[in-house]
């Protein structure tokens, strides 16, 4: 082990424990390693050529797992994220709801404009500007709804 990220939340402390550095992806330009169209050599043997677009098939096949890593690791850091900004500003004394649609709307335009409105009409109802933390999610049927 040799790197500890520590995060302290108050009454939290989150402790993670690293075989090495985090390196920041935004450090990296994008480089594709492989263009078809420009590489490709007819003096090459068909032997050189059928190595050379395996490795393009290897190539892709390595960007589409690593999206699909860095698809999981975008969902973790928003989970923990999530996780830290209700720790760090709710108690047990706050409430939590789920709002769910009547109707099965799954148009996430439509669907986050009418929660806009349902916090402006509750906040000009109970005369506040409320403190929330919403989260949106999706039934199985595919409808919206939101963890407040």
């Amino acid at each position: 082990m040799d790197y500890i990220k520590v995060i302290d939340l108050g009454h939290v402390i989150e402790v993670y424990e690293m075989e090495r550095i985090p390196v920041n992806p935004h450090d990296y330009e994008r480089k594709d390693e492989y263009s078809i169209s420009n590489d490709f050599n007819e003096d090459r043997t068909k032997e050189a050529n059928r190595h050379y677009y395996e490795d393009i098939k290897e190539n892709i096949k390595h960007r589409e797992n690593r999206k699909a890593e860095r698809r999981s690791q975008t969902i973790r850091d928003a989970r923990n994220r999530c996780r830290r900004l209700a720790l760090m500003n709710f108690s047990e004394k706050d409430t939590f709801m789920t709002l769910t649609f009547a109707e099965n709307i799954q148009d996430i335009t439509y669907a986050d404009n009418e929660f806009k409105k349902f916090m402006k009409r509750f906040n000009y109802k109970y005369k506040r500007k409320s403190k929330f933390l919403a989260v949106r999610e999706f039934q199985k049927r595919g409808a919206i709804h939101y963890h407040i």
